[in-house]
């Protein structure tokens, strides 16, 4: 039996499929099943062969376009209700193409060393990412525990009052896409 999908469970491969399960378990069943398509994906990436060749990065679209969609993304998070299918589908719709715009394309020559600079920041953002699973974990064990402390906020009780206005959450949109856009010219730098 082979091992090679062994070397795909890397630590953040692993804190999302564990993150669907959890969202399954608490009976979130959406949520559990985006998380696991996920990790579903970066497990059925790692067992891909490689091509030869390195596959081109699509360019960063212009900056007047972002702020155009950017906008436009505000306005609608700012007219939807909060937790909302239109909430879902505006996050969707943003998110898709630019997790397939930066979704890795490596070469048949793809090493750890090769691309040591994102290997650290896969496991930076998989610790900032397995702290904030974490939070979650502990406010929903101690909310369900037979004393139901409530005592312990989850991050969306903390945000909430800060984002229930629509011109907040219009203006968080905005400030989301904005920082995705500079995220991916960080990310295209030499």
């Amino acid at each position: 039996m082979s091992t090679r999908w062994l070397r795909t469970l890397t630590p953040a491969t692993l804190i999302v499929i564990v993150t669907g399960c959890f969202h399954l378990y608490r009976g979130a069943p959406l949520d559990g099943a985006v998380f696991l398509a996920v990790g579903a994906a970066l497990v059925a990436d790692g067992l891909l062969p490689r091509s030869a060749e390195v596959r081109v990065d699509p360019g960063v679209p212009p900056w007047p376009w972002c702020a155009v969609v950017a906008v436009a993304a505000g306005v609608a998070g700012g007219a939807s209700a909060r937790y909302s299918i239109a909430d879902a589908v505006l996050v969707f719709v943003i998110g898709l193409p630019v997790v397939v715009a930066v979704w890795p394309r490596r070469a048949a020559g793809f090493t750890p060393e090769s691309g040591a600079p994102m290997v650290r920041a896969g496991w930076a953002w998989a610790c900032v990412g397995l702290a904030a699973a974490l939070w979650e974990l502990t406010t929903y064990l101690l909310e369900v525990s037979p004393s139901g402390d409530y005592r312990h906020p989850s991050i969306s009780d903390l945000v909430d009052p800060a984002l229930n206005p629509p011109p907040a959450r219009a203006a968080f949109v905005v400030c989301w896409v904005a920082l995705g856009y500079c995220l991916l010219r960080w990310r295209r730098r030499p």
